[in-house]
């Protein structure tokens, strides 16, 4: 008898967990997919064991899809003999943390049948660790092979700040052949440089543009950035009214913005709670637009 309380005890209170760790899931595999599309499909893979309500399991099932579809260039990469051998010992001193695996990985690419494709592939695993700055190195004698590799590397740029060659590759980019899936990609990355050189207008209609173009959880996404683009332009009403046009719940990474849009537009009461709870459990040392926006409704600003 005891053994069964104590199993209904773990049912009860792991479900709400679990549920809640697919959902972290999710958001940082969102979060991920624009630097290193490998590990956000991992992220997508594990979210699916733990529990998810039919709406996010659909949007984690397309992710998967599209993920796998835009993968298979570099997915499709035979490593054998030496160049497998140095590969693996390469990614192995990238996770450790150690020096040596620049030169494991260039000797990888130099053995390699496949080298551009290799150089996608590390240039991911780079920038998965956090080294944005090689992947760019490692990528750039391939950026422009196809698509695939010029999204990845502008994206590489953005986060670099190099804006100018940005705008260069990104020209380039607007005269060759891209798939509908790609095509909202290139518009995200558009409406990115715009917001990230204080060009809100324009990143609003980049992001609306991507969104048209988008499906599912990718199209929401988009139009979230756009109402953060319009709420930090001062359209709190015309924001609040997009961020409604949402097919499913805001994403995880759009629940502050969710909230400060209900409790300044709709006056909604409980959602200022919850702003004043959030506000007095977050960080404080060097809080961005929301965070600063969390305290001024919170009256702790």
């Amino acid at each position: 008898m005891i053994s069964v309380r104590l199993f209904i005890l773990f049912m009860i209170f792991s479900v709400p967990l679990s549920a809640h760790t697919g959902q972290r899931l999710f958001a940082e595999a969102q979060q991920m997919e624009a630097v290193a599309p490998d590990r956000a499909l991992e992220l997508y893979e594990e979210a699916l064991q733990h529990r998810l309500d039919s709406k996010l399991r659909r949007a984690t099932l397309y992710r998967i899809k599209v993920l796998k579809a835009r993968a298979a260039p570099s997915s499709e990469i035979s490593l054998t003999g030496e160049a497998a051998v140095a590969y693996r010992e390469g990614l192995e001193l990238l996770k450790a943390g150690e020096n040596g695996y620049l030169e494991k990985f260039a000797a990888a690419i130099e053995l390699a049948t496949e080298k551009e494709a290799l150089r996608l592939r590390v240039a991911r695993d780079l920038a998965r660790a956090g080294q944005a700055d090689q992947a760019r190195i490692h990528l750039e004698p391939a950026r422009r092979r196809g698509p695939e590799y010029t999204i990845f590397y502008i994206d590489l740029l953005v986060s670099l700040k190099s804006y100018k060659k940005a705008e260069e590759e990104l020209h380039w980019l607007s005269e060759q052949e891209v798939s509908a899936e790609e095509k909202p990609r290139i518009l995200y990355l558009l409406g990115r440089l715009k917001r990230d050189q204080q060009n809100e207008v324009g990143a609003i209609r980049y992001f609306r543009l991507a969104s048209g173009y988008a499906r599912g959880a990718e199209a929401d996404r988009y139009r979230a950035l756009a109402a953060f683009s319009m709420y930090r332009l001062g359209y709190a009403i015309q924001a609040r009214s997009l961020l409604r046009s949402l097919d499913g719940p805001p994403q995880s990474d759009f629940k502050l913005l969710d909230l400060l849009l209900a409790a300044e537009v709709d006056g909604d009461i409980r959602s200022l709670e919850a702003l004043k709870r959030y506000v007095k459990q977050m960080d404080r040392s060097s809080p961005g637009f929301l965070e600063k926006r969390a305290l001024e409704l919170a009256g702790e600003s």
